[in-house]
């Protein structure tokens, strides 16, 4: 094996799909290098384009095997390529000409050697965005880095903008990782204004994956109705009640309400222990003072809150609460005091207490907090993971093939032609979404019975839906209501969102939630890009006003700080890491990519955690989880870079582990027989694990010296994925 780093051999491994993608979209006016392979009557030739091949109409008399630059004339209803400079071997004279007619007349070797490299690789540009590449190039700092990026954007089709440039300039060739440039930004927040202090310390806390405030999950969510916009109470209310824990009776006005009582009487509390604390400390003396103190502890008597603070949890010592009701009734309030002045002090404390646990009460609205982290559990298990659209299909399929099996009298209704036609159309578009295994998992944890389960399954595949429905009306009936069931509990966008910061909280600060591996990485997944705010600007324009609060929406607010003005290149680096998120995911007809970068702090590791997906593309859009290339990239203490290659054909998964760790051998050997296991339960089969050394030519171009952070003493193995 060649002499390569670990980033190195990733981008290797990247490449080596992206050189199987079809052909760049050609538009009007584009210039691009290609090659003449078959000539036809009439000026028409099959040319091809990087990896594709087409028909086109030439304006010009070429030779068969030979390379030439074309400008595109028209892309519809034909082809039609123009030649602008044939090459014909002498590649730096036509680049020199090419940008001499593009108005540079005096081009650098840098300049010359990039447009070349453009028609090598037949990547489509215009005269446009090359100036604009070219003066990026040049302002940028080493010119082979800065070539690189700027082909790839051009080979991705993305915009030829400074911004998208030092978005994935810094994310791939700047030595600073992502958790490095947060941890930059954290030590220096104090020096802002304060408001951008409590937001931006707020969001980068959380975005490392960090503890926070460490209140239990109850109180988090005694706070979004105490606290949040009436939207995020509502969706919270929802939330509670389609999880079970909740009636569906309760509404929001009487969680109000009661939130409203309970205020009032920790305020009541707060007052008598306030009076009390200064008869106390004798602060105040006064024959008033102590007349306000016994009022307002009678006021406690007459609306029952005594009682309800000598059960309260925060005061474990009854005897404290009992002096201080017994103050209320002595002849000789001054000789008490003085007498009891220590245990009444005691009770001070234990009164805040109260104030303060009667303020965050719960109970009202979260009968066993228990019992509701695992409904909330089995609720995001419950969750289909498909498409907007596909889960819109779905719920559009169950309510028609309910209405088709409701029944009327004895027999089921006849069906009408309208319901005919949509039950074959939903059933046809279903058949090819992919959703079915999914989607059976989820009747069946429902409680359907396999036979109905398969006459579903049969009315979905089948080119005759309506005859299927009319052979098959008992199991399907029974299907349709279950189906009914897990409709119901698939959540809308904001109840999703709440349930994952649920869950998020839950999972990593307090660790309240037990949930399996699998989960617990997609809830940090899903909590992480809601978080970074990575979608920033999908949202903004989805809903035409900026986001909820967010690490990018945070740090663009941070940057019109006159204070921040400091450590701007700081923020800016941040930005850039979440900008490029966005930008190196990559969509077309057949196939997707996208790629993950998270801080290692929410996997108990120190380095980014860095994941790239690659795959088919279904029908309705979805990745295709039978065909599709999987890349990790880990810094990890005991295996040092790593580079996990998986690799998935027909469920079939081969998975190959690069390290500079030759010991790894025996604990891939301890590990395979539960990876196997595993990949069974989900319907794979796997077919090879291997391990390759990574034989690092210069450890100061790792990513392992990005950063210079103290080491933690872990075991063998860092972590299991």
């Amino acid at each position: 094996m060649s002499s390569l780093t670990a980033p190195q051999l990733l981008n290797q491994l990247r490449s080596s799909a992206v050189l199987n993608q079809p052909s760049q979209t050609l538009q009007q006016g584009s210039l691009v290098g290609g090659k003449v392979l078959k000539l036809y009557p009439q000026a028409k030739a099959l040319v091809q384009i990087g990896g594709g091949q087409m028909n086109a109409q030439l304006e010009a008399s070429l030779s068969v095997n030979e390379r030439y630059v074309f400008q595109v004339q028209q892309t519809k209803p034909m082809l039609r390529l123009k030649v602008v400079e044939g090459e014909k071997g002498k590649t730096l004279q036509s680049s020199t000409q090419l940008l001499q007619q593009l108005g540079i007349s005096s081009p650098s070797k840098s300049q010359m050697s990039f447009v070349n490299e453009l028609i090598q690789r037949d990547i489509p540009f215009t005269g446009k965005e090359l100036k604009e590449a070219l003066q990026i190039m040049e302002q940028s700092g080493p010119r082979s880095k800065a070539s690189q990026i700027l082909l790839d954007m051009f080979s991705r089709n993305l915009p030829v903008q400074s911004s998208v440039f030092q978005a994935l300039y810094t994310k791939y060739t700047e030595p600073s990782s992502l958790t490095a440039s947060l941890q930059s930004i954290f030590t220096d927040v104090e020096s802002f204004g304060s408001q951008t202090r409590a937001s931006l310390g707020h969001q980068l806390q959380q975005v490392l994956g960090r503890k926070g405030s460490g209140l239990s999950l109850d109180k988090i969510i005694m706070r979004t109705f105490m606290n949040a916009p009436l939207g995020e109470q509502t969706a919270a209310l929802q939330l509670l009640q389609r999880s079970g824990h909740v009636s569906n009776h309760t509404s929001l006005s009487q969680i109000q309400t009661q939130l409203t009582i309970n205020h009032n009487q920790s305020s009541a509390i707060q007052t008598f222990a306030a009076l009390l604390e200064e008869q106390v400390n004798g602060t105040q003396s006064s024959l008033h003072s102590m007349d306000h103190l016994k009022d307002t502890g009678r006021n406690l008597t007459s609306k029952g809150i005594w009682e309800q603070i000598m059960s309260s949890k925060a005061n474990h010592e009854k005897l404290p609460i009992h002096k201080a009701q017994q103050l209320l009734t002595v002849s000789d309030p001054v000789s008490f005091i003085k007498q009891n002045q220590t245990i009444l002090q005691q009770a001070v404390k234990q009164l805040n207490a109260s104030a303060a646990s009667k303020e965050s009460e719960s109970s009202f609205v979260i009968k066993n907090s228990g019992e509701l982290k695992g409904q909330l559990v089995s609720l995001f298990q419950q969750q289909l993971p498909v498409s907007k659209n596909t889960k819109s299909l779905l719920h559009q399929f169950s309510s028609i093939l309910n209405k088709l099996t409701e029944p009327k009298g004895n027999m089921p209704g006849p069906m009408s032609p309208k319901l005919g036609q949509a039950l074959n159309q939903l059933s046809e578009s279903l058949q090819v979404s992919g959703v079915w295994s999914s989607l059976k998992g989820a009747l069946s944890n429902h409680g359907a019975s396999q036979p109905s389960v398969e006459a579903l399954e049969f009315l979905i595949g089948s080119s005759n839906p309506t005859k299927v429905l009319n052979e098959n009306p008992s199991p399907l009936k029974e299907v349709a209501n279950t189906l009914s069931q897990v409709m119901n509990n698939q959540l809308p966008k904001g109840e999703a969102a709440k349930l994952i910061k649920w869950l998020r909280h839950g999972v990593q600060e307090t660790n309240e939630i037990a949930m399996s591996s699998k989960d617990q990485f997609l809830v940090k997944l899903k909590a992480y890009t809601q978080l970074s705010g990575i979608n920033y600007e999908y949202q903004l324009a989805e809903r035409g006003e900026a986001p909820s609060s967010s690490l990018k929406g945070s740090i663009l607010q941070a940057m019109q700080d006159p204070l921040a003005s400091p450590v701007a290149d700081r923020l800016q680096r941040v930005l850039n890491h979440l900008n490029a998120a966005p930008i190196v995911m990559q969509e077309s007809e057949q196939s997707i990519q996208f790629n993950v970068q998270m801080p290692g702090e929410w996997f108990g590791i120190e380095q980014d955690v860095t994941m790239d997906v690659e795959g088919n593309k279904k029908e309705n859009g979805e990745i295709d989880p039978d065909y599709c290339h999987i890349l990790f990239y880990l810094n990890l203490q005991s295996l040092k870079e790593t580079v996990i290659d998986m690799r998935i054909q027909q469920r079939v998964v081969q998975l190959t582990l690069f390290t500079d760790n030759s010991g790894v051998e025996d604990l891939i050997h301890m590990l395979k027989p539960s990876l196997e296991k595993g990949l069974e339960q989900l319907n794979y089969k796997l077919s090879t694990v291997r391990h390759k050394e990574i034989n690092l030519k210069d450890s100061s171009e790792t990513a392992i010296n990005r950063v210079n952070t103290p080491t933690r003493k872990t075991g063998g193995f860092d972590l299991k994925i």
